[in-house]
């Protein structure tokens, strides 16, 4: 431009031409604010490269803990759609990822419970009412052989982007049911063993005098035995004629016969119950320290 405007190269010919051409400014200027804008770029980059990175670092050790977690943790939109299913959900229903996403979470739950599921979800966003919504609860959840089995569950409600899902939160208590069931049968035996106890002491004491009065009907019989057999030894004739006859007409004999054997049986039935009653009683019995004991296993 010096040459075309037929000028010599000096500092005040070179001035002179930026007053006159003020694009020369932004020429020599641009690298400056080229410069100092990638310099900020640059620095913005890595601020958000940063922030990407600890974002990463986050999600990866969210996705880890729900991952690793014990229950089974499972979102929903707020059609019933499946948007999350971690992999205790799959050990506990039976059901891999790519087979449950996207799918309604009622092909969770038995049929008279899936019946209703649409309806509550409805409900609560028609009302915001959380009759069931944020509580735990006990239900019945439905694997996918078809197994029914129970549950702790809790739905908590969220919004993101002023979008509705919900989360939640299983745990398979099954074991702990079955516990309970053992703890139950446990305590109903104990009660058993209770009532047996006291019902052996009861059915011990009546047993003892029937046992007594039954001996002594013995011991009285075999007297009555013996009297008839002295008075057919002393009778005369005439009188044993008699004695005959009063023995036919009330059927003495077969009373004589019998009776003795009844009485056999009747204590042979009381040392029974009198048996049983000790078994009781050795069964049902335990120390009140709880220590540990030896016993007879037959007995």
């Amino acid at each position: 431009m010096l040459w075309h405007d037929d000028k010599q190269l000096s500092w005040n010919n070179i001035v002179s031409l930026h007053e006159q051409h003020y694009d020369l400014l932004i020429i020599w200027t641009a690298p400056l604010v080229l410069g100092f804008f990638g310099s900020f770029i640059g620095k913005t980059s890595l601020l958000l490269k940063d922030k990407m990175t600890s974002l990463e670092q986050r999600t990866l050790q969210l996705n880890t803990i729900l991952e690793t977690a014990a229950s089974a943790i499972i979102t929903i939109d707020k059609s019933g759609a499946i948007l999350s299913f971690n992999r205790a959900a799959e050990q506990i229903f039976g059901y891999r990822l790519v087979e449950i996403i996207g799918t309604n979470v009622s092909r969770l739950m038995p049929m008279d419970i899936a019946a209703h599921h649409d309806g509550y979800l409805r409900r609560y966003i028609d009302t915001q009412q959380e009759t069931f919504i944020g509580k735990r609860n006990e239900v019945n959840a439905q694997r996918k052989n078809g197994e029914i089995f129970p549950v702790l569950l809790r739905i908590n409600p969220m919004k993101i982007d002023d979008d509705l899902f919900f989360s939640g939160v299983i745990d398979d208590i099954s074991e702990t049911k079955s516990l309970q069931a053992q703890l139950i049968q446990a305590q109903k035996l104990e009660a058993i063993g209770q009532l047996a106890s006291g019902v052996a002491h009861e059915i011990n004491t009546p047993m003892q005098y029937i046992g007594d009065n039954l001996s002594a009907l013995t011991s009285n019989f075999n007297d009555l035995i013996a009297f008839q057999s002295h008075l057919h030894e002393i009778a005369d004739e005439t009188f044993k004629s008699k004695l005959k006859a009063l023995i036919d007409d009330h059927d003495l004999q077969f009373i004589m016969e019998d009776s003795p054997k009844a009485l056999k049986e009747a204590l042979e039935g009381v040392a029974r119950v009198s048996e049983i009653v000790e078994a009781m009683n050795t069964f049902s019995h335990v120390e009140t320290n709880q220590a540990k004991q030896t016993v007879n296993l037959h007995e």
